[in-house]
Parts: C-alpha cells; structure tokens; sequence
C-alpha cells in the first residue's frame, strides 16, 4: 500500500513539474478604477500598462527600449529597462502626456527600476495610442523583437488606428507619421 502511495507521490510531482511554466511573458494589464484614479490625480497622462512574468532563459537579457522616429527617421532609442534576473511580476507602463500651447510633449515610461521622463518639441493636430497586444506573448530567444504598444501624432489631424495585429505595412505607416513613438520587449544573449 505504501509503494502505491509513493508512486502516486512521483507521479505527482513529475506532472507538477510538467505543468509549471518557464516562459517569460508580457502581457497587458488592466488597471482597477482605483488605481486609474490615483494615476490620473497624480498627473499621470494616458498610459499603456504591462505585467512581465516567468523565467529568464539562461545566457540572456530582456530589453524594454523606446523608439523615437519623426517622419519615417528614427530620432532616438532609449533603454529604460534592462531585466537580468527572473521575473516574478514586473509591472511597466508606457505613455505619453500632449504639451498644450508652450509646453513640451512628455513620454513617460515607468517600471520597479524608477521613472524615464523625456521632453519632446509639441506636434499640434492630433495624437493616438494603444497597445499592439491584448493577450499574453511568449517571449523567445532568437525570436525578433516585440513591439508592445505606439503612440503617434499627425500635425494634419489624420490618424488611423491600429489593431492588435502588426504587420511589417503597419510598423512602417507608424514611423511614417509626424511622430511616432514605440515601445519594444527583445530578449537578446548575454
């Protein structure tokens, strides 16, 4: 009897074992109204939120950078997060606050690690964002970057919004606009 029992217990662990995940992951998250007040109060603009999760692949690093491009050219790249150890939950957000008349756009990003804050000259006419994910996307090492969430400006009013779904078209029509900023997770060797 006690043999079956600790068959059993194998089994058991071994199944355990199978079922426990070692992917790392991003996916979005959604805030509480509570929570979506307090940003708001504290002059948060609005913003895209992520939960970063699972276990790092060994020999690799994950990088958050922020791409800048004005009319197709590529301005800036900046690397406000770099994750070299597993990840519990890391929560990150992504966002940028419109300058009115005489003040400066404002990209924010914020993660665990502290808060990226970068002034931009004002672009008039109109503005969107979103996220390019709405479920979790398993990130893979050699696997190219993903880009997580845009937001862009059109001097001229004209903006179309964007799916879920991002196409090489897509990324290219994005950088194309008077301003275009985009948020991408890349696992790269160590």
């Amino acid at each position: 009897m006690k043999w079956k029992l600790a068959i059993g217990l194998v089994l058991c662990v071994f199944l355990l074992a199978a079922c426990s995940t070692k992917e790392l992951s991003i996916s979005t998250r959604t805030l509480t109204e509570d929570e979506r007040i307090l940003v708001k109060n504290s002059g948060g603009a609005d913003m895209e939120y992520f939960v970063i999760k699972g276990t790092m692949p060994e020999g690799h690093t994950l990088g958050i950078s922020i791409e800048v491009y004005e009319k197709g050219e590529l301005i800036s790249e900046n690397e406000p997060g770099l994750f070299k150890e597993d990840l519990g939950d890391r929560n990150i957000g992504f966002g940028v606050q419109p300058g009115w008349e005489d003040q400066f756009d404002e990209l924010i990003f914020g993660s665990p690690g502290g808060l990226l804050r970068l002034n931009l000259e004002p672009i008039g006419g109109a503005s969107s964002h979103n996220s390019f994910i709405d479920e979790k996307v398993a990130l893979q090492p050699g696997e190219p970057p993903v880009y997580l969430a845009y937001w862009i400006a059109s001097e001229d009013g004209r903006i179309r919004g964007f799916g879920h779904s991002l196409t090489e078209d897509d990324l290219e029509e994005l950088k194309a606009y008077d301003r275009a900023i985009l948020l991408k997770a890349e696992l790269r060797e160590e």
